[in-house]
């Protein structure tokens, strides 16, 4: 998409997406974010952040429902228009998380400087968990240092690709804040997302009173 130049026109799409599904969870009551992934060549347009507001407006929702992710790459890439675009999107009341952490070849000091809310850390450095190892297994140790780091920074972290229940609640205990991955769901649609949570009668707790 991004060869072909149809990478604008699918992150609008892709956007509309996402805010609809939000203005449906919003009439279920389940006030949660929904991350998009937006490419590094969306990234410092002034499209992008009109788009966004027109949505927002016209599902009569608050800014805080939709969380952008981006990579280390897209972040690093124009760095100092990517901060200001995401400052001017944090301000507003999004989240914003840094995809696939540990995979590209960033900056810590470039990415210490960005106004980012959550580090997801890539299933690379996940998968190779395993619950009956010792903390002091490299694995582990690795998975730590960089939720030690995030902690420093004040940010949250997603592991990504938890497929381990076990793990998952060591992930708990080392401090990372969120778990995705198949040892809780598979991924579904939109509205096998909404029965979910009309049978189990648990929806998620809101991040932000603002939603």
């Amino acid at each position: 998409a991004e060869q072909s130049g149809q990478i604008h026109a699918l992150t609008r799409q892709l956007l509309e997406q996402a805010v609809e599904q939000a203005a449906r969870l919003k009439r279920l009551r389940a006030v949660c974010p929904i991350a998009v992934n937006v490419s590094a060549l969306c990234m410092g347009e002034p499209a992008l952040e009109h788009h966004l507001d027109r949505l927002l407006a016209q599902h009569q929702l608050h800014p805080s429902v939709l969380e952008i992710e981006i990579t280390e790459t897209a972040a690093l890439a124009r760095p100092a228009q990517t901060r200001d675009q995401l400052e001017r999107l944090k301000r507003q009341g999004m989240r914003i998380a840094i995809d696939d952490f540990g995979t590209g070849q960033s900056s810590l000091a470039q990415l210490a400087l960005l106004p980012v809310d959550d580090i997801k850390i890539d299933q690379a450095f996940i998968r190779p968990l395993r619950a009956d190892a010792p903390e002091s297994e490299p694995a582990w140790r690795l998975v730590a240092g960089i939720v030690r780091l995030a902690e420093s920074l004040d940010r949250s972290t997603t592991a990504e690709g938890v497929e381990d229940a076990e793990v998952g609640g060591r992930l708990s205990e080392i401090g990372c804040s969120s778990l995705q991955g198949w040892a809780y769901s598979k991924a579904v649609t939109g509205p096998e997302l909404e029965q979910l949570l009309r049978v189990r009668h648990t929806y998620p707790i809101p991040r932000s009173s603002g939603a």
